[in-house]
């Protein structure tokens, strides 16, 4: 394994209660808005997040990513997740965006620790 990927992989499980933590607020804002409201990808979708309390750190992180921008390796496709807002008003991909900069977790870092986990295609 090359040492960058190697270094990505303990970065995002070094952050993997901060991802769930994340998610959390993500599941909750997702679950509680009207089916109408929401994008038809992103209630599609729905059906497959778990609950905060029983999810996989590695699952809520690929879910996060997704929300950032989807590929075809991906497992999810929620990049239409820049469409719902928040509480504060900011788009629900926005939040994640910065919550994970605050981390100083960036859109590549996930691809060596989804791969190694299982969530890409």
């Amino acid at each position: 394994m090359p040492e960058d990927d190697a270094h990505s992989i303990e970065k995002i499980t070094s952050h993997e209660t901060d991802l769930v933590e994340i998610y959390r607020k993500v599941y909750s804002v997702l679950n509680e808005a009207d089916p109408a409201t929401l994008p038809n990808s992103v209630v599609a979708e729905l059906q497959s997040f778990d609950s905060p309390a029983i999810i996989e750190a590695s699952k809520a992180a690929a879910i996060l990513k997704a929300m950032l921008g989807s590929t075809s390796d991906d497992k999810f496709s929620l990049e239409n997740c820049y469409s719902v807002l928040m509480p504060s008003g900011k788009s629900v991909s926005g939040f994640v965006m910065d919550r994970l900069r605050e981390l100083g977790i960036q859109y590549h870092d996930f691809w060596p620790y989804l791969r190694d986990r299982g969530w890409l295609k």
